[in-house]
């Protein structure tokens, strides 16, 4: 059973949350807050899981986020809002472990969870253009002589709330933030060599950083969803990650493959009956 915390600002937004979450027999809402400063104030006693609106009275989420993380370390904290890009940066430097949408079907807002325990890092495939975008300016050589204001934040926090200089949560992600001082390596192919990976993986990979899941991409590629997992668990080990995510981004920063070919198609969900309040609460 994993247990899941909910911080929204709207009453209707919590209560559509947990009607949708516990439509699944292995999750459960355990509690509720309407704003940052009560899911502060109750950290301790927080499930490791928890959903975070972005937009609240006094703290923000991504303020809230932050402040959690340094007393809960252990903490999933997924940003769910109605703003798609915004606020993405932010919240991974804030150091959430997630970003959905509230348009997000029931199906996929569950996958979310699931994967937040599980340790790895739901994306909405909506935002993965955004990030890889900023992540193919990084990579451009000479692109970190002048650190983004984001990057210079995110590791000064690192040193700050951790008391030594160990990786912030974003370089876990995207490799060590680079000083100004210190000399460019090129990125791409010839810099890092081959993918160790199949012909089959990479279309594999390919699919993963478009955000799908893997039932969509045993629909695209015609396999079933079991030997999808199989080549992730390989892809993983070869790549030397810890979840898909970190494939992705690691085999755009190799130039392994490119940014265009991450870049999801435009697709519309219909929103479940139960759901439609996130048509317009929180916005």
């Amino acid at each position: 059973m994993i247990r899941v915390f909910a911080v929204d600002d709207h009453p209707l937004v919590r209560e559509g949350v947990k009607d949708l979450l516990e439509l699944d027999p292995r999750i459960r809402v355990v509690g509720e807050a309407g704003s940052a400063e009560e899911a502060i104030a109750r950290a301790s006693s927080l499930p490791e899981v928890v959903l975070m609106d972005i937009q609240l009275p006094g703290i923000d989420g991504i303020e809230a986020t932050r402040r959690l993380l340094v007393e809960r370390p252990d903490l999933k904290i997924i940003i769910l809002s109605s703003f798609e890009g915004e606020y993405l940066h932010d919240a991974i430097k804030a150091g959430a472990k997630g970003y959905i949408l509230k348009s997000a079907s029931q199906a996929r807002l569950v996958e979310a969870v699931m994967l937040a325990a599980q340790g790895e890092i739901p994306l909405d495939s909506k935002l993965t253009g955004s990030l890889f975008q900023r992540l193919s300016e990084l990579a451009a050589p000479g692109a970190v002589s002048e650190p983004k204001p984001f990057l210079e934040g995110s590791a000064q926090r690192g040193i700050e709330s951790n008391g030594h200089s160990s990786p912030t949560r974003l370089e876990a992600v995207v490799g060590p933030v680079t000083s100004s001082t210190a000399p460019q390596t090129p990125v791409g192919p010839a810099a890092h060599g081959p993918a160790p990976l199949s012909k089959r993986e990479m279309e594999l990979l390919r699919e993963l950083g478009r955000g799908r899941s893997n039932k969509e991409i045993g629909d695209v590629l015609f396999i079933t969803a079991q030997t999808v997992k199989n080549h992730v668990t390989s892809i993983l080990r070869k790549l030397d990650v810890d979840d898909r995510t970190q494939a992705v981004l690691k085999a755009l920063r190799c130039g392994w493959i490119s940014l265009e070919e991450t870049i999801p198609e435009e697709a519309t969900q219909e929103l479940p009956d139960s759901a439609s309040a996130f048509r317009w609460a929180g916005r």
